[in-house]
């Protein structure tokens, strides 16, 4: 990562994998903001079908395996996080219409859960996700009934914007992931991690986000 570049991400301290929406636009944040990690062996960017956009709309649908990993060679397109239905040939596009990628709550609630789950899992104590501004509600689970059919009290992210949380057992020496001090991470809300997949329970006081907990007060 060049200077220029650095300084822009000076929040982050060592990233090991960067895990991304596989539509082009998170595909090409995740190669503008990481490629020279990448290219030195420091960063591995993986792609998480998981992650993708919540509407079925051509622009947030996706794109065949086969062009993708011929257009982001330096990205990783796992065969065992893409479904056997996801086209790998240029000649099918791909379809949410009726598969577990569809835009109902109880799907998007369900996918959110499964990524959560496989990020927790990965050996690395930095990890970046590069997703999208609706799905993102479904990562913090933040709502005031059931997850996706009612108001969500997650605080949007504006483009480029991000928030930090801690996993348990993604710990670097002195200070768990997320939980920066003074000087060294980000003047943003710093999240915990639970262990249950449960919709929030409270409506004021700490935020039961699911597997995302807000530690924060309203």
């Amino acid at each position: 990562m060049d200077a220029k570049r650095f300084e822009r991400y000076r929040h982050l301290r060592s990233p090991e994998i960067v895990v991304t929406s596989p539509l082009r636009r998170c595909l090409q944040t995740s190669m503008y903001a990481f490629a020279n990690g990448v290219a030195s062996g420091t960063v591995r960017i993986i792609a998480h079908p998981d992650l993708q956009e919540v509407s079925t709309n051509l622009c947030d649908t996706g794109t065949p395996l086969d062009l993708l990993r011929t257009e982001f060679p330096m990205i990783n397109f796992p065969d065992e996080v893409f479904p056997d239905a996801w086209p790998r040939s240029a000649d099918d596009m791909p379809i949410k219409e009726d598969t577990i990628y569809d835009d109902t709550p109880e799907l998007l609630y369900q996918r959110s859960v499964r990524v959560k789950q496989w990020i927790k899992d990965l050996e690395a104590a930095e990890i970046v996700v590069v997703t999208h501004g609706s799905f993102y509600y479904f990562l913090m689970n933040d709502w005031f009934g059931r997850p996706g059919a009612s108001r969500s009290f997650t605080i949007p992210l504006r483009n480029g914007c991000a928030k930090t949380v801690t996993m348990p057992g993604k710990v670097d020496p002195g200070i768990e992931f997320g939980a920066f001090s003074e000087e060294i991470g980000p003047g943003y809300d710093v999240t915990s991690i639970r262990e249950d997949n449960l919709p929030r329970v409270y409506r004021w006081g700490k935020r039961d986000c699911g597997v995302f907990t807000d530690e924060s007060y309203r």
